[in-house]
């Protein structure tokens, strides 16, 4: 997957949420397209798909956040939570043998070198954040009040997503010295490496229906797609809804 790590094309704008969410749409709907994510929505989805989906993220997140924290403790916009924790929580949760190591080595994640590169990088984990609260959902009502105990990778923050991601654009916008260019880049590139861990896991069984609709007008929050691409005909009986709001 290789994509364009640069501001071309998107419309001229302050606004650095917009330039963001035009930044990475295509990134971000190449994630979502992705075999195992639609399959989190599946009437059959099974708990051994579940435990590959956070064996495949847990040594990226941890990478990826330990490169946040190195060089990033003075920011401004910084993580609230460990998204890596919740997800080895989950895994010890689940019995999974692998979690009681420590996660596989891997080098540098996403190259990141600065402040707004790495506020671009906590986009893609806040919105992800605020979109978990669906996938959750999804697990309860799959698996009963069991899954509570090992999807606190996506319910992080506890219930507090919204008002998280809400801080997260107030903080963006008001701080004085963000790059655009490299936020954006620092986003698309976070999108497409997460696509490709979860690429390389297989689909075990059929995939939702997409359901084609309107495209959603600009103003609209980056995860509105995805009430586009999956369409809920499962017994889950409802329809992924938006995910992020500005």
């Amino acid at each position: 997957m290789n994509l364009p790590l640069s501001l071309d094309g998107l419309a001229s704008s302050r606004d650095p949420l917009l330039l963001l969410r035009q930044g990475t749409q295509t990134a971000h709907e190449a994630v979502e397209s992705i075999p195992a994510m639609r399959r989190l929505f599946a009437a059959d989805y099974s708990i051994d798909e579940y435990r590959r989906l956070l064996l495949a993220l847990w040594p990226f997140l941890h990478a990826l956040e330990a490169d946040l924290l190195s060089a990033g403790q003075h920011d401004r916009i910084r993580a609230s939570v460990s998204r890596a924790g919740a997800l080895h929580r989950d895994l010890l949760a689940l019995g999974e043998p692998q979690a009681s190591l420590p996660p596989p080595k891997l080098a540098h994640a996403v190259p990141i070198a600065c402040e707004s590169e790495r506020a671009g990088v906590l986009y893609v984990l806040e919105g992800s954040a605020l979109g978990g609260q669906l996938i959750r959902r999804a697990l309860l009502q799959r698996f009963g009040a069991e899954a509570g105990n090992w999807c606190q990778y996506f319910d992080c923050h506890s219930g507090n997503a919204g008002r998280r991601w809400r801080a997260y654009g107030q903080a963006l916008r008001e701080h004085p010295t963000i790059d655009t260019g490299m936020l954006v880049a620092a986003a698309q590139l976070t999108f497409q490496r997460f696509g490709e861990r979860l690429g390389k896991l297989p689909a075990t069984g059929p995939l939702p229906l997409r359901v084609a609709k309107p495209a959603p007008p600009a103003s609209a929050c980056p995860f509105a797609r995805a009430r586009q691409l999956f369409g809920r005909v499962d017994s889950l009986g409802e329809r992924l809804r938006q995910w992020w709001r500005t």
